[in-house]
């Protein structure tokens, strides 16, 4: 149980963090794992017919860190769902580690 809120806690640091050097950086680089929470985070405020703001922001870096949880509780398990949560801590390592330059739009 333990390493699961350890890994819960690691995901909302990570995304912590993703924000931060994001808005460092003007935007002008954005990580796929923050694209990832602006989507979920634009779909939770479609869904409350709200423009997105920083409680979506929020509960989208929730629910990417239930993701973090998922991937660990796969990679413990003694079957062959350890090879998934460990495909699943890869994407995402390179989803947080993968920048690049967004569209002009």
């Amino acid at each position: 149980m333990k390493r699961l809120a350890f890994s819960f806690l690691a995901g909302l640091l990570i995304c912590a963090v993703t924000i931060g050097i994001t808005n460092r950086i003007n935007g002008r680089y954005v990580s796929a794992l923050y694209a990832a929470l602006l989507g979920i985070s634009s779909t939770t405020g479609d869904v409350a017919n709200q423009r997105a703001g920083i409680l979506h922001m929020a509960l989208a870096a929730v629910l990417l860190s239930a993701v973090f949880v998922v991937a660990e509780a796969l990679r413990t398990r003694n079957s062959w769902l350890r090879w998934l949560g460990y495909g699943l801590w890869a994407v995402l390592a390179i989803a947080s580690i993968l920048w690049f330059k967004p569209p002009a739009i």
